[in-house]
């Protein structure tokens, strides 16, 4: 059994924690951060978020969440939080935020630290120190005060620079991060799973958010909703979806749902008839992520591996996956996808997988070369991703522990703890330019406890 021990001003106080998630039996230590050189110093009281890294893995702390957050008096001499039993032989690290709970429920971060990497010796103490100099002022994430302590499901940049998110009932759409957002309430008997951005079926060389919801994919635009779109499919809770132009008049979507995926091949003559749509909904091994590539595939990353589906899936009366799936020379078990898409002539695709992210040039969806990683990011399994559809190219990938961010017009890599201002756990990450005087760009990311910003430029 873990235990926390927190001293402050000679006074004990004892938490248990949850049960340890290694195999028992296992040798154990004892974890001492030394919070004193990091008081509040005279300033109202202020509250601690502790993580703790084992092999660059989040180790949960608390029942329901991955931290420990304890008070920081502004007056107080001495803080020292001890943590017990944590077992031996993963290489750990400690993450430190700093700052003050919000009402509706999130973190305000102001300071942010990380410890160095350490490996614990059974039945010793290792006292991990954290003084005011280690720690960094917070400029990375920033908070869109509008939404913050919404626990959102994505978020969405589409062709006419609107950033959409939404929690479950209620879409947040707006043209800035720095005004009032729209809040529309979603029809009676819908909620959201999760935000893609699709096409606009009447003109699909427009991008539009696909809401995935209990009751499948619903189109969001102009502060409108089309619960016309998937009623052919039926009240299937879709997962995730993609969808693409097929031929400038044509579109394509695809999804994916709890043991299964599908697909709908849209034609023009008949884009404006939805109930006509044939659907196809197939069970299916546990699905990551989807995405559609040219002319129309779609690819799926799966628990049985990565595999595209072409179109004679789409025009196959009685269609299987297993009779048309081509399946991916990967580096690893992909999760999540990303695209440049370049209209089936020099195409980059992006597989974030257990072994870190990696990309390859390809061509109709045959793949150029071999893929190649990309730097720093070996050995993180890449959860999530964003690329930008605009040039210069930007992107991020999101591990476990870490967020890596590209600024394309730089050439420079970043890399972030999950502890340096992130809302909450991560739910979706888009990018976002901003025209004014100059332009600027910023990497907006959606998690449970609202929407956050990082300004990559200028």
């Amino acid at each position: 059994m873990k235990k926390l021990i927190v001293y402050m001003a000679l006074i004990l106080v004892s938490i248990a924690l949850l049960s340890c998630y290694w195999i028992s039996g296992n040798a154990v230590a004892n974890v001492t951060l030394n919070l004193s050189g990091v008081s509040a110093k005279g300033l109202d009281d202020r509250y601690a978020r502790v993580y703790l890294l084992a092999n660059n893995k989040i180790y949960a702390l608390r029942e329901g969440r991955e931290y420990v957050e304890i008070q920081i008096p502004g007056s107080n001499p001495e803080i020292r939080l001890t943590l017990e039993d944590i077992p031996v032989g993963p290489t750990y690290r400690v993450w430190l935020s700093i700052g003050w709970e919000q009402g509706g429920g999130w973190f305000l971060t102001d300071y942010w630290a990380e410890s160095n990497p350490f490996e614990l010796s059974p039945g010793q103490e290792t006292i991990v120190p954290f003084t005011e100099a280690e720690l960094f002022i917070n400029p990375v994430f920033q908070p869109v005060w509008d939404v913050m302590g919404k626990s959102l499901k994505g978020v969405v940049v589409d062709e006419f620079s609107t950033i959409i998110t939404a929690d479950e009932e209620t879409v947040h759409s707006e043209f800035s991060l720095f005004s009032v957002f729209n809040h529309t309430d979603l029809p009676t008997g819908y909620t959201v799973n999760s935000i893609d951005l699709g096409v606009d079926v009447q003109n699909p060389n427009n991008t539009q958010a696909w809401l995935n919801t209990n009751l499948g994919i619903l189109p969001f635009f102009d502060l409108t909703f089309d619960t016309n779109f998937s009623s052919a499919l039926g009240p299937v809770s879709v997962l995730g979806s993609a969808g693409r132009e097929v031929g400038g008049s044509d579109a394509v979507a695809w999804f994916f749902r709890e043991g299964g995926l599908g697909s709908v091949d849209i034609s023009s003559d008949i884009s404006l008839s939805p109930a006509t749509w044939q659907w196809v909904n197939l069970g299916s091994a546990p699905v990551y992520d989807c995405l559609v590539a040219y002319p129309e595939d779609g690819y799926f990353a799966t628990s049985e591996g990565a595999f595209r589906l072409p179109r004679a899936f789409l025009q196959d009366p009685t269609p299987s996956i297993e009779e048309h799936k081509i399946p991916l020379s990967t580096p690893g078990r992909v999760l999540s996808w990303g695209l440049i898409d370049q209209s089936g002539d020099g195409d980059t695709l992006f597989m974030g997988t257990e072994k870190g992210a990696w990309y390859v040039q390809m061509n109709s969806g045959e793949f150029d070369s071999a893929p190649k990683l990309e730097p720093g990011t070996a050995g993180h399994a890449i959860r999530m991703m964003a690329i930008s559809d605009f040039f210069p190219t930007f992107k991020a990938y999101l591990s476990d522990s870490y967020i890596f961010i590209w600024n394309g017009a730089a050439s420079t890599w970043s890399r972030f703890p999950l502890c340096a201002g992130l809302p909450g756990r991560t739910t979706g990450m888009a990018w976002f330019k901003y025209v004014t005087v100059a332009v600027q760009t910023f990497l907006v990311v959606a998690g449970e406890e609202g929407l956050t910003y990082f300004q990559v430029d200028p």
